[in-house]
C-alpha cells in the first residue's frame, strides 16, 4: 500500500515543521519565517522533501553552533548539501 502526500501549501509547510518539531520535543523556535518561506520555495511543498532540507538544516546549524535556523542557512544548505538534479 503507497501512501500519496499532496504537495503543501505555504501555510501548510509551516504547520507541517511545527508539529514535526512539537512531535520531537521541540520547545523553542528554530526555524524563522525567512527560513520556512525558503524551504516552502526550495521543496516545492513534497513533504519528504521539507523533511530532507529539515534534517540537514538542523545538522548544519549543530555543527555551526546555530540556535536559530533562518532562510541564509536554507539556501546555502539547498546550494552545497542536497543532490542537484539537471536534465
Amino acid at each position: 500500500m503507497n501512501i500519496v502526500l499532496d504537495r503543501l501549501d505555504r501555510a501548510e509547510t509551516g504547520k507541517y515543521m511545527q508539529a514535526h518539531m512539537a512531535y520531537s520535543g521541540c520547545k523553542n523556535e528554530v526555524f524563522t519565517s525567512g527560513a520556512e518561506d525558503e524551504i516552502y520555495k526550495v521543496s516545492l511543498g513534497i513533504p519528504r522533501m521539507i523533511n530532507r532540507i529539515c534534517d540537514k538544516s538542523l545538522m548544519y546549524a549543530y555543527q555551526q553552533q546555530k540556535k536559530l535556523i533562518d532562510e541564509h542557512v536554507i539556501r546555502y544548505v539547498a546550494d552545497h548539501e542536497m543532490l542537484q538534479v539537471t536534465d
